[in-house]
């Protein structure tokens, strides 16, 4: 069922196992499986059951099993806690000038001058257009925002594919970065608007695609959106 993108869930009650199905939309497909399933074992034919990923606490050895099978959201995760370890998170100007979205000439003292276009566009440096998503700034920054990109992230890639994330967050962190831009235009950085970017399509996508179900953990969009209204409460109001 889970191969045929059914969600579902199976319980045991009074000795007998009892198959819930998410979508009543898809009862009858599902019922329509599991007799072709039943046909096939009476027939004797071996059957393999391929497993819905489980999103939940786990020993160490699961956890690097888990690490390898979602590989685009580990190697986001070091690039960033790299950048961190490389910036000083933050606090070195002259190495977090390479990952802005525009060039600054550091005067000391937490002071810049900026000199470069939007987005590296006018000099070629093309990369400026996504790289402060990786920049942070304080230990607190980039530890809540790497725990819900692994929450997230693994997500996408596991019920989706490698390259559904990598778009997303290529998509996303362009636009939220010229969003904040045109903003604030100042010096900036965070992967705070791909995060959101990604919680609203966790959440919205199985709407209009049932048979997709990223298992989110109740009362995580709450917190999330809560989250984001303090931080606008405290920046424009």
């Amino acid at each position: 069922l889970w191969r045929q993108k059914i969600p579902n869930r199976v319980v045991e009650e009074r000795g007998q196992q009892v198959l819930f199905i998410a979508d009543s939309a898809l009862l009858t497909q599902a019922k329509s499986i599991c007799e072709q399933f039943d046909q096939l074992a009476e027939q004797g034919v071996e059957l393999t059951v391929k497993k819905q990923p489980v999103f939940g606490a786990y020993p160490g050895a699961s956890f690097f099993s888990h690490l390898f099978r979602t590989p685009l959201t580990a190697v986001l995760i070091l690039i960033t806690v790299l950048v961190a370890v490389i910036t000083s998170l933050g606090d070195d100007l002259n190495m977090v000038r390479w990952f802005s979205f525009f060039d600054i000439h550091p005067l000391g003292e937490g002071r810049y001058i900026r000199q470069g276009s939007m987005g590296g566009l006018g000099e070629g440096q093309y990369w400026r257009i996504i790289s402060p998503i990786f920049l942070h700034f304080g230990a607190l920054h980039i530890t809540f925002n790497m725990l819900w990109f692994w929450e997230l992230g693994r997500r996408i890639e596991l019920v989706q594919s490698f390259w559904s994330l990598l778009l997303l967050v290529a998509v996303i962190g362009v636009l939220s970065n010229t969003a904040q831009y045109i903003a604030a235009q100042q010096l900036f950085g965070g992967m705070s608007g791909v995060l959101y970017g990604l919680l609203g399509y966790c959440w919205i996508w199985p709407k209009i695609d049932p048979k997709t179900q990223f298992q989110l953990p109740n009362g995580i969009v709450g917190f999330m959106l809560e989250c984001l209204g303090k931080v606008f409460h405290r920046q424009f109001i």
